[in-house]
């Protein structure tokens, strides 16, 4: 130990001749050695002995010994602490003791602490050395601060203090963080230019900052530039680079990385398995990752968290939920504890596999578990009951969010309208647009578009006009959901002038109508009786482009029907033949009614045959409909025949179907038969 004279500050300094200290009750070294030795409850005692010598000025390598002594027993503060005391008693300061103090701000994560020093020297003409700014740069990337560590570097240049390997390491590791991958290539390029050795850790802080900036290739150069320089690559530079192939969705190259590290010897460890099953899952490549688990477990990797949330996130996104739950239940076994982010990834995976019981089962466990469930969590849950049309059940999910503190978001409404418009509660689903606005959580298009279906499947379509206006007054763009699922609520309330208004509107919004569009306005048109516009809206398909499908014509001919134009919807059939669109059994029901209104039973029986002749099997609809047509044209025996054909096809007969047979009996004069069918 250093041993110099200490005096009091009224006194007059004198260096001492001999190693005798003059002090208080302990001497400083021997205090600094019981600090070494001293268990962790026992330092804080020791230290406040020490603080009773701050008031004597010591010689710089004393205040060293002291600060390098605090600040590797864990107590940097303290370091500081006499840092200032020496600037208080106006002892000499030199370039050591200042990078002993930017030390302790580096272990205390002071980087403010740290550039202050650096300027302090500065003011006080104290040539600062590589040491001095190393600390300072490291203390600064450390904490984040990439752009203050850059200029720390720019400042060296500039006062022309020598940059070494530490340096660049630590400004590369700057531009790491800060994503700056050009940066972290230039300044390794000017290190070679410098003649500066550029090491592992150079390469590794390089491949890292290009991982970050999306540049798998540049890693893979880099990895190969290594081989060819003969520097050593390790664990931590295929780690970095398996990242940047993982971060880019680049699985096959990553997969060729750990084959790399087994030829040169290097063994993976548990981030390397990790960054290789996260590039499987971003590559939804599940079977690769349940592959890469089970390699872990053979070579007795240790898996981690991370390991099984990757893993459980890659089946969630190929919808395999089982294997989902089974590494849930596999890492609970293995003792591995699992998180939030594991068990969203499972619900999620249930979600997608339409297991909203097992998702439920998945919550409950969590919070057996005392594992705290985020707002992920809950909307991942809430969207499998969504989707299993649980709407209670999603329901009680949020208000056990409001109970546990858990904040809701646009996607939690959305869900639990979504559910609430499943399970025909429109009342409700309005309700909770109504929440969603007291707590201000700003509804997106997708919270409109389920209330707006929700009030369609209510059959209420006057709130979902309302709330199309709500949307125009917080100036919320629709979208062609939102118009369809509107269009749609009219079309169920026979409202087809409505709906050819938001077709219209439709159009000026710059959005044009799908085929399923058209289709549901047509079937407001056929409710409405409006037959010439719904041929209209049939041209206005071809004129689009769209071409005509099954649906499209079905609800043409069925307008046609109810408007009693029964050419226009033999001519409609007519050309979904000539146009290869098949005809079903509902084409044929609709144009065998067009022709039974008009009184023409004769296309109606040609169509009974042609449709057997396409093998298509009539159903009760398509004999109600040609026996009224026959019925109309006095053909009492064809009726009668119709009427038997239904007990051989084993279709039974209805009220429509009795009444259209008797009724032909007695057209017919046939009072007896009349009489044995009632």
């Amino acid at each position: 130990f250093f041993r110099h004279k200490i005096q009091k500050m009224s006194e007059p300094v004198l260096l001492p001749s001999s190693p005798t200290i003059i002090g208080q009750d302990e001497d400083i070294p021997s205090l600094l050695a019981e600090i070494k030795v001293a268990k962790q409850w026992e330092v804080s005692g020791v230290i406040t002995k020490l603080k009773s010598h701050q008031g004597f000025r010591l010689i710089p390598e004393m205040y060293v010994e002291i600060m390098t002594t605090l600040t590797k027993v864990g107590q940097p503060s303290d370091a500081l602490d006499w840092f200032h005391a020496a600037q208080r008693v106006d002892a000499e300061m030199d370039s050591v003791m200042y990078s002993c103090a930017i030390s302790a701000c580096k272990q205390a994560k002071n980087w403010r602490g740290a550039i202050d020093l650096v300027k302090d020297m500065q003011d006080s003409l104290i040539q600062a050395d590589t040491n001095t700014y190393n600390a300072a740069i490291i203390t600064c990337t450390n904490e984040g601060q990439w752009q203050r560590a850059l200029q720390l570097m720019q400042d060296m240049e500039t006062f022309g203090i020598p940059a070494d390997t530490n340096t660049c390491n630590a400004g590369i590791h700057a531009c790491e963080q800060g994503h700056q991958w050009q940066k972290a290539l230039d300044l390794m390029l000017e290190m070679e230019a410098k003649g500066i050795v550029v090491n592992t850790i150079t390469y590794n802080a390089t491949i890292s900052a290009c991982a970050k900036g999306g540049q798998w290739q540049q890693a893979l150069h880099l990895i190969e530039e290594m081989q060819e320089k003969g520097v050593q690559a390790n664990a931590n530079t295929f780690n970095a680079a398996i990242s940047a192939c993982e971060k880019s969705g680049q699985w096959q190259h990553a997969l060729g990385l750990m084959e790399d590290m087994q030829i040169v010897g290097v063994l993976p460890n548990t981030s390397t398995y990790n960054a290789a099953i996260s590039a499987c899952e971003k590559g939804q490549q599940w079977q690769q990752a349940i592959q890469l688990l089970q390699d872990m477990q053979t070579a007795g990797v240790l898996c981690d968290t991370i390991t099984y949330s990757v893993a459980i996130s890659a089946c969630e996104k190929a919808g395999q939920w089982q294997k989902a739950i089974q590494l849930i239940d596999e890492a609970q076994t293995n003792g591995v504890p699992t998180d939030a982010v594991a068990y969203s990834a499972a619900i999620s995976a249930c979600e997608k596999g339409g297991q909203w019981q097992r998702a439920v089962q998945l919550m409950d466990n969590m919070r057996q578990k005392g594992i705290p469930g985020d707002t992920i969590t809950y909307n991942a849950a809430i969207s499998a009951c969504e989707k299993g049309g649980q709407w209670n059940k999603a329901i009680e999910l949020m208000t056990q969010m409001q109970q546990y503190g858990v904040p809701a978001n646009a996607t939690t409404f959305s869900a639990a309208i979504g559910a609430c418009e499943k399970g025909g509660q429109w009342q409700r689903a309005l309700e909770l647009m109504n929440e969603m606005e007291q707590k201000g959580i700003v509804a997106d298009i997708n919270t409109y578009n389920a209330a707006i279906s929700a009030c369609e499947k209510g059959l209420q379509w006057e709130w979902a006009m309302r709330i199309m206006e709500n949307m125009k007054k917080k100036e919320l763009s629709a979208n062609a959901a939102t118009y369809l699922a509107a269009v749609n609520a009219c079309e169920k309330a026979g409202q087809w002038q409505r709906a050819l208004a938001l077709l219209e509107e439709l159009k000026t919004c710059d959005i044009a109508p799908d085929k399923e569009m058209y289709c549901t306005a047509m079937s407001a048109c056929a409710r409405g009786q409006q037959w010439q516009r719904a041929l209209q809206l049939i041209r206005e398909m071809e004129e689009q482009g769209l071409a005509l499908n099954k649906a499209a014509y079905n609800h043409a001919i069925i307008a046609c029907e109810k408007g009693q134009q029964w050419q226009w919807a033999l001519t409609l059939k007519n050309n979904m033949t000539k146009k290869g669109v098949a005809c079903d059994t509902s084409t044929y029901s609709a144009t065998m009614r067009a022709c039974d209104k008009c009184g023409q039973w004769q296309w109606a029986l040609v169509l009974m045959q042609q449709m057997q002749m396409e093998g298509l099997d009539p159903d009760l609809s398509t004999y109600n409909a040609a026996i009224s047509a026959c019925m109309k044209g006095r053909q009492w025996e064809r009726a009668l025949h119709l009427f038997d054909t239904l007990d051989e096809e084993r279709i039974p007969p209805n009220t429509l179907t009795y009444a259209a047979a008797i009724s032909a009996c007695e057209k017919g004069g046939q009072w007896n038969k009349a009489i044995e069918l009632m």
